[in-house]
């Protein structure tokens, strides 16, 4: 014994696959988004006011210091690191 019609179901479907769909593509566009504003090492330094060796130095390898992969390639989020170094006390 069917509980539902046939046509109810498969409007769910389709409202159900219509709204998963929108939902991944927004997430893509914000995940697209976010890679934009990923720095190389040479603008980060530049955003903190210090040379990238400096940079090596001073700040990269500081336990959780917020980076990211894109390609084999780390890069950085200058909101991100601005508040790690905010809340780390090592800028104003």
């Amino acid at each position: 014994m069917n509980l539902f019609a046939t046509d109810f179901v498969n409007s769910f479907k389709e409202m159900l696959k219509s709204v998963l769909t929108k939902a991944i593509h927004e997430i893509l566009d914000e995940i697209n988004d976010e890679e934009k504003f990923l720095l190389n090492r040479k603008e980060i330094s530049a955003a903190i006011g210090c040379d990238p060796d400096t940079f090596d130095k001073s700040f990269r390898y500081l336990d959780g210091f917020p980076y990211h992969i894109k390609g084999n390639t780390e890069c950085w989020n200058k909101k991100e690191v601005f508040e790690y170094l905010h809340k780390h006390k090592l800028i104003r």
